[in-house]
C-alpha cells in the first residue's frame, strides 16, 4: 500500500523485474501522482490493483494492458475524466478489457456510506 503521499512524485514507474512477487497494490491519496508507467516485465504476479482519491491521475495508465494476471481493478473517488474514459465505448476501454472485474466506487453524498458501486463490462465478464 502507498497511502497519504507515501510517494510524493508526479510520475511512478514500475521497471522490468520490479516487485516480482507482489499480488496486491493500493495507491491511495497520492496527491501529486499524475502518471504511471508499467514496463512489460514488471508486476508479473499482480492480481489486485486499486486506485483511490488520486486527484491528479486523470488519464488511465496505458500500461495496464501489460498486467496479464490482473483479476481486479478498482477505482474510488477518482477524477471523472479517468472514469469516463474506461466506460464501455470510452477511448481507454480496450486497455482494461482483459481484466475480469473492473469496479468503480463513486461518492453520492457526504456520509461514509453514501456511495454506489458498479462494474465496467469487459470481454471476460459479459
Amino acid at each position: 500500500n502507498l497511502w497519504d503521499n507515501a510517494f510524493s512524485g508526479e510520475s511512478l514507474h514500475f521497471q522490468v523485474g520490479g516487485f516480482p512477487k507482489l499480488k496486491e497494490l493500493d495507491l491511495t491519496r497520492l496527491n501529486r501522482l499524475s502518471s504511471i508507467t508499467i514496463d512489460e516485465e514488471a508486476l508479473l504476479r499482480l492480481e489486485h490493483f486499486r486506485f483511490k482519491n488520486n486527484p491528479q491521475l486523470k488519464v488511465l495508465p496505458q500500461d495496464l494492458k501489460n498486467l496479464k494476471n490482473l483479476q481486479f481493478l478498482g477505482f474510488a473517488e477518482m477524477p471523472a475524466e479517468l472514469v469516463d474514459s474506461i466506460e464501455e465505448g470510452g477511448p481507454c476501454h480496450g486497455i482494461i478489457n482483459h481484466i475480469p472485474v473492473v469496479q468503480i466506487r463513486q461518492n453520492e453524498g457526504s456520509k461514509f456510506h453514501d456511495y454506489k458501486l458498479y462494474r465496467i463490462r469487459t470481454q471476460l465478464n459479459v
